[in-house]
């Protein structure tokens, strides 16, 4: 048990498609496996059964879905080459037809798990239509009510909600396509501002940095946590912060299935500094790698 301070977790909640595949990704690489995240810049839907990847400089993946899952068919757009971060911008497209062994739709997303962890509330936004919860917003909801997870739902209009494709072969091969539109749109308000006027605790996880600078500016008496990815963890600057009277507080490492944090407590007041350069605020910096 954790504790009993009412948390308020900032992250992302949105709908996972998984795809897995016999065949490798890169059957023209066999010896390079593809383990990477991009950026969709668009998804349009098809009326083929395929599931297209399409890359600005002729990257063509088509996968056949089964026949109950057709109504997924879709075509992601990315922002860069497949190849592009391991063999540069010169490297050869990507190319082939796979047939699709498993289809799932899933919850996925940051926030979604730390809200789970801490039993908090989660702000997430999501994407509407007509002012009502688009159709992936709904799903997302429905699986955040059946895992327990309280949720205040931040409505953006005219925007559509968040997903991620998750492209996997039997040989290893991860492809994950991040949807990012509601994300990117998000800014702290009013209602953010009442919630976590009513929390004991903040935890940032994915949100924006624009929403986590906006929130940080109230400087509310709530302890922060910053949590990030162990992929995504970057070097310092980051937020550090001091009790009122000066002396930082007790170092907290928390563990949450083989994710590495990076934690930091505010009480007060915040300002931007790198930990590791003063020993008064060494202690406050914590970062944890679980085992397994």
């Amino acid at each position: 048990m954790l504790d009993s301070r009412r948390y308020l977790i900032f992250g992302p909640a949105y709908l996972d498609v998984v795809v897995e595949t016999a065949q490798p990704l890169l059957s023209a690489e066999p010896a390079l496996l593809l383990d990477q995240s991009l950026a969709a810049l668009r998804v349009t839907p098809r009326d083929d059964g395929l599931l297209v990847v399409l890359g600005p400089t002729g990257d063509l993946l088509r996968f056949i879905l089964p026949q109950r899952d057709t109504g997924a068919a879709a075509s992601y757009h990315l922002a860069e080459p497949v190849l592009a971060r391991l063999r540069g911008t010169q490297a050869p497209p990507v190319q082939g037809a796979f047939t699709v062994e498993r289809f799932c739709t899933q919850l996925g997303g940051m926030g979604a798990g730390y809200a789970a962890a801490f039993a908090g509330v989660l702000r997430a936004p999501f994407g509407t239509v007509n002012e009502l919860p688009d159709a992936t917003a709904g799903q997302v909801l429905h699986w955040l009510a059946q895992q327990g997870i309280r949720v205040a739902p931040a409505f953006l209009p005219d925007c559509a909600s968040d997903s991620s494709l998750v492209l996997l072969s039997a040989r290893g091969d991860k492809l994950a396509i991040g949807v990012r539109q509601a994300m990117l749109r998000w800014r702290a308000g009013e209602e953010e501002r009442a919630l976590a006027a009513t929390a004991d605790a903040l935890v940032f996880c994915g949100a924006p940095n624009a929403l986590l600078a906006e929130v940080l500016s109230w400087r509310l008496p709530a302890a922060v946590m910053c949590a990030r990815s162990a992929a995504a963890i970057s070097a310092p600057p980051m937020y550090c912060a001091l009790e009122k009277n000066g002396q930082p507080p007790q170092p907290c490492c928390v563990t949450v299935s083989k994710v590495s944090l990076q934690l930091f407590w505010r009480v007060g007041c915040s300002r931007r500094m790198n930990p590791q350069s003063s020993p008064q605020l060494a202690p406050c910096w914590a970062t944890c790698f679980p085992s397994g």
